[in-house]
């Protein structure tokens, strides 16, 4: 019998706290074999710290630190700090906690609904023309799958919630073929289930998919690809600004380029656009990456 398809509920849902602790709450992660993808902690820490705000109200910034490695098979207890509720603003703070051991520790600030429109300033970076359609693009399982890199998909992530489309063939691809691999990244994507209406629930699933594709900026330019090269990398830092309501079930261009790196230290630049050319959300991450030696930066002879 076929499993049914996950949906965003089934990866970042949140239940009360088993002791009846207020602004406490547990959350399970999927089986996997890794630790923890970074994206659904960020998700289940902006839902978690939503559920202590005034409805309607939703995040237009957060900003996670990643200190700790989660492990799948034990419980997340989510604690929600009230940092300030104003009539514009609010903020709030959420620990994810494992036996004791903090994995993030995410600061997000919420927005008053009526300041999602209107105002005396409105512009946005304009969105890249002249890209193909995301339909007459295979999907990346069915491109790494006839290159014979089907295990390039077996990440910390589920795959089977997101729809993610290469706008040129993924890097493993490239890098096989002996061709150069682009700086910058561009991917159609989506949550492949159709989500409710609220735009929290979206911001969510925007959280989580935005922490995808951004490792390969970092090594890109030393014609590097780690499923093929080795190494290891692991997220210090993600934040996300949220700019305009957008759907997340809808396509979204996904841009994303490294702008400096420095001491095995990588940042990743992103822009996220809705299918009509929107710039609705930018994120950053900054990563550490370390690759086997020979690899990567050599530092100049001296003379």
């Amino acid at each position: 019998m076929t499993a049914a398809p996950r949906t965003l509920t089934d990866l970042v849902d949140l239940l009360p706290d088993a002791d009846g602790a207020e602004d406490v709450f547990t959350a399970l992660s999927p089986a996997n074999p890794r630790r923890i993808y970074g994206g659904q902690l960020v998700a289940q820490s902006l839902l978690a710290a939503g559920r202590t705000i005034p409805d309607g109200w939703a995040a237009h910034s957060l900003h996670t630190y990643f200190l700790n490695a989660g492990k799948p098979d034990v419980p997340l207890r989510l604690e929600v700090e009230r940092r300030r509720d104003g009539r514009s603003f609010a903020a709030r703070r959420v620990v994810a906690i494992q036996a004791d051991r903090p994995v993030t520790d995410t600061t997000l600030s919420f927005a008053n609904p009526e300041g999602w429109s209107g105002g005396q300033l409105n512009h946005g970076e304009p969105m890249p023309t002249g890209l193909p359609d995301p339909w007459s693009l295979p999907t990346t399982a069915e491109w790494l799958a006839e290159a014979g890199l089907s295990e390039y998909m077996q990440l910390s992530r589920v795959d089977d919630v997101l729809d993610v489309r290469y706008i040129t063939e993924p890097p493993p691809i490239l890098r096989m073929r002996g061709g150069p691999i682009p700086r910058v990244t561009q991917v159609w994507c989506r949550m492949r289930h159709e989500l409710d209406e609220a735009l929290l629930t979206h911001q969510a699933a925007l959280a989580y998919l935005s922490d995808t594709t951004l490792a390969e900026n970092i090594v890109s330019p030393y014609g590097v690809v780690r499923v093929i090269d080795g190494g290891t990398s692991a997220s210090l830092d993600h934040a996300v600004w949220f700019h305009r309501p957008f759907r997340a079930d809808d396509w979204m261009l996904y841009e994303t380029v490294s702008p400096v790196a420095i001491e095995d230290r990588g940042l990743v630049r992103g822009t996220m656009y809705s299918s009509d050319g929107a710039h609705i959300a930018t994120t950053t991450q900054e990563m550490l990456v370390r690759l086997p030696a020979g690899l990567g930066y050599t530092e100049p002879a001296r003379s």
